[in-house]
């Protein structure tokens, strides 16, 4: 959504700074925003 840097945890792709998480599915990360969701705290 912001287009800045990302990680990969678990089967997630973490963007930090607009504090979304994106799925990956069969080892596609779906980078869609409408699939994100908001990182839960103890994701830290």
């Amino acid at each position: 959504m912001c287009k800045e840097p990302v990680e990969e945890k678990d089967d997630w792709i973490l963007c930090r700074t607009c504090s979304k998480r994106y799925p990956v599915r069969d080892n596609i990360p779906i980078m869609l925003v409408d699939e994100s969701e908001d990182i839960p705290a103890e994701t830290g």
